[in-house]
Formats: C-alpha cells, structure tokens, sequence
C-alpha cells in the first residue's frame, strides 16, 4: 500500500528525501536566559514557565515532506535549540501547533506568542523543540491545508522530526540531541501529535524508536 510506506516510513522516504532541509537552516535570533525571563515576568507567565536556565537559538528550517496523495512537497516550520550554560544533550519535542487560518503565519518568530511559550516552557528549561507550520501555511507550497487529515498530519509532523536532525549536525545550527523524541500539541495539534504516534508505532520506523506522547489538555 503506497499511503502506507509513505505516513512514516517504507520504500518512498529515500526517493523523497524526506525531512531534507532546504536551503539548510536560518538562525533568526539567539534569545539570552536574562531577556526570556525579563519577557515572562513582565507577562505574568512564570508562575508557568519558571524561570529560564537556558539561552535559546530561533531556527527556520524549510523541509520536504509529502502530501496527502503522497506527492513531494514541503512545509516550514521553527527549531527551537537551548544553548549557553546548557550543554548536556537534548531530547527533542516535536510539537504541533493548534487550528490556524492564518494562512502566512510561521512559527519561525520568536515574537510569536506560541513559539514564546514553546521557547520559555521547554526550550529555556533544556529540551530542543521542532514545530511544524503544517502543509499549506508559511512557506510551504502545497495549495491548501488538509484540516484533520491524520496522515498528512502526521507525515508533515514525522518529516520535521528528521529536519531537525538534519538541522542538528550543521554547525550554525550546533544542537546537541540525546536521541528520545517526545510529541505533544494543543487543539488541532492534540489530533496531529497522536497520528503521528499511531504511524511511528504502525509503521516500526527504526530511527524513531522511543517515541513518547505528551497528550494535549
């Protein structure tokens, strides 16, 4: 079965180069621990987020993926990447963001209010994030969005995953990755983060063994 092979893993990952960067990886900002915690605490956010112990690096990443006839494409999205006294290697959240119909909006703004909490909530505190802009928004090339199309959603948030590895071995990029993936996301998100899940577990992709699902509230 074509669609099959193509939600996580099989014969069409390597004919597609799927999860390959485009253009590499823009750094947009490096956002020092001082400047995020100044941010949440003049917004009231600490009593959620804490306090900051990492400084984070805002990367564009533009990636190819597939849609949901399985044809190439690709979509845009944001890696987030502790840095400064944060130096132990990562774990990587791939997290997938709630209903948009902002069709220009990217999550590759590091004034953008869910990159922030994205930033200040796990980035800060440690952990490298990976946010996909879903096919259809940003930069991506694909004529509409597939709303709660499950395996679009999960091979659009399945590919970031692999551009973020890709992302991590250039050396403007520099982050360290432990290797554990964790999925979450909020709203629409909720839906996308568990059909990636179900494809990974379907599907046995090897280099994502270890998987762990954070579920949406």
């Amino acid at each position: 079965d074509l669609r099959f092979g193509a939600a996580s893993g099989g014969p069409l990952d390597g004919a597609l180069d799927r999860g390959k960067l485009i253009d590499g990886a823009t750094t947009l900002a490096t956002l020092p621990a001082s400047y995020i915690d100044a941010l949440t605490a003049k917004g009231g956010l600490q009593p959620l987020t804490g306090t900051a112990s990492c400084d984070v690096k805002v990367v564009k990443l533009n990636y190819k993926t597939i849609g949901v006839s399985c044809e190439a494409t690709n979509s845009s999205g944001v890696m987030l990447v502790p840095g400064g006294s944060c130096t132990s290697p990562a774990g990587l959240i791939a997290y997938a963001k709630g209903t948009d119909v902002q069709k220009p909006r990217t999550l590759a703004n590091p004034g953008d209010s869910e990159t922030f909490l994205l930033l200040a909530m796990y980035a800060a505190k440690g952990y490298a994030v990976v946010a996909s802009d879903y096919l259809g928004f940003a930069d991506s090339k694909y004529p509409y969005h597939p709303y709660l199309h499950a395996d679009s959603e999960a091979s659009v948030i399945i590919d970031s995953i692999r551009a973020a590895r890709n992302a991590a071995s250039l050396e403007s990029v520099g982050a360290n990755l432990s290797g554990n993936v964790m999925l979450t996301g909020y709203s629409q998100g909720g839906h996308a983060s568990m059909a990636a899940h179900r494809a990974i577990e379907r599907d046995r992709d090897a280099a994502l063994r270890g998987v762990d699902s954070l579920l949406d509230r």
